[in-house]
């Protein structure tokens, strides 16, 4: 998915919910038609644009100074 400013996904969300298809939009916002139906499948019930969600993964690798300021 390439990197969508938050106004830009709540006006894909807009226009999805009233009714334009996702090709419609995606000429519109020049972008493809699966980056609409990802970003409206996404955002389409929380409507938070602007908030980052948190991602829970594993832990980067420590380097040395990471070690050095810990100690």
């Amino acid at each position: 998915m390439p990197n969508t400013t938050p106004t830009k996904k709540s006006q894909i969300v807009m226009f999805k919910d009233l009714g334009h298809s996702n090709c419609d939009i995606a000429e519109k916002e020049n972008i493809t038609s699966s980056t609409v139906s990802c970003i409206y499948g996404q955002y389409r019930k929380i409507h938070r644009f602007y908030k980052k969600t948190l991602h829970f993964s594993h832990p980067h690798k420590l380097n040395e100074y990471d070690l050095w300021i810990g100690l």
